[in-house]
């Protein structure tokens, strides 16, 4: 299996705003507040990372961005 991201795969820069929210266990009326957009659109969002992680859960979307590098904790 090929493990190299495809530039689809990529996160957009609104994108890794909400990964990071997801991060600290936020909501999607919760990101929407943050980031001054619609509940609607953070799912959204939040599905798209899914979908570009192939991730079930907000904990899978997690490890995969700390995996990439979207995400880092110390």
């Amino acid at each position: 299996m090929n493990k190299r991201k495809r530039k689809e795969d990529e996160l957009t820069v609104r994108e890794i705003e909400v990964l990071i929210l997801i991060s600290k266990k936020m909501n999607d009326f919760e990101i929407g507040e943050e980031l001054c957009i619609s509940h609607h659109t953070a799912h959204s969002h939040r599905k798209e990372i899914y979908k570009k992680f192939a991730a079930h859960s907000d904990l899978e979307a997690v490890l995969v961005g700390i995996e990439r590098g979207y995400l880092k904790f110390t």
